[in-house]
């Protein structure tokens, strides 16, 4: 409840003295926004400094990769959190969680799915992650990651207990960050029955096929990291997604 509480205030608090002060660049404030969530702090200088910075300038800012990825996926898990203290009865009502728009960035009010798909991976919600996203505004074109990631699905939290734990992304880290998370997340969730040949893979591999290059994609993925054999006869089932409601869920390094 305290916790809820001190997100709740940061949303409608806003004080001169926060207004003033600045966060520095833009992936520095996404970083302070998430951990002064972890906190429980108010969080009203980040989120006014979001709003204040020009599309161009957050451009200008975000132009390495690595700085954009990480932009982006902080904004996004930080999104949730704040979401869900607005109203943690409505965490598992979709359409209020994931379309409504109420973050705002550069101006520009964001959802959790215009993030997600629009500025992290330029798809379509639907097909499978094979569909384009389809009319992307200027804010998307300009600000959007360019090459897509599909380790992103390990990093997202959308504040159920299948979800990943949510971690504090660094550009300079940002590689090692993923790796490490991928592996934890698919350590959990994938299982192996060597005497049937049946894999039984989290959801998230059906929904995104597309990104993660298909069967020949997951199948490769997985056998790196030593979780299937590398043997094309393997049967794929897919387990269903658990939406009881998590919303405290971090890595230990964050």
């Amino acid at each position: 409840m305290k916790a809820q509480l001190m997100i709740l205030l940061s949303l409608l608090l806003v004080t001169p003295q926060a207004s003033a002060q600045d966060p520095g660049t833009a992936v520095a404030t996404s970083m302070s926004l998430l951990r002064k969530l972890k906190r429980q702090e108010l969080t009203m200088r980040e989120r006014d400094a979001l709003a204040k910075f020009s599309a161009d300038a957050l451009a200008s800012q975000l132009a390495a990769p690595a700085d954009r990825l990480a932009f982006w996926l902080n904004l996004y898990n930080a999104a949730a959190q704040l979401r869900y203290a607005q109203d943690p009865a409505r965490a598992r009502d979709q359409d209020w969680l994931f379309t409504k728009r109420f973050l705002v960035v550069a101006g520009e009010e964001l959802s959790l799915d215009d993030i997600e798909h629009g500025l992290l991976r330029r798809r379509s919600k639907w097909g499978g992650g094979y569909l384009p996203r389809f009319f992307p505004s200027r804010f998307e074109r300009l600000l959007a990651v360019e090459t897509l990631e599909p380790r992103l699905h390990f990093a997202l939290n959308c504040l159920a207990e299948s979800c990943p734990p949510i971690e504090v992304y660094r550009p300079a880290d940002l590689e090692r960050q993923l790796a490490r998370v991928e592996r934890w997340y698919l350590t959990q969730e994938v299982r192996y029955d060597p005497a049937t040949k049946v894999a039984h893979l989290p959801r998230l591999f059906l929904w995104f096929h597309g990104d993660f290059e298909g069967r020949a994609g997951i199948q490769a993925r997985l056998a790196r990291l030593g979780l299937v054999p590398d043997d094309r006869r393997i049967e794929y089932r897919y387990k269903d997604y658990d939406w009881s409601t998590n919303a405290a869920k971090w890595t230990r390094e964050e």
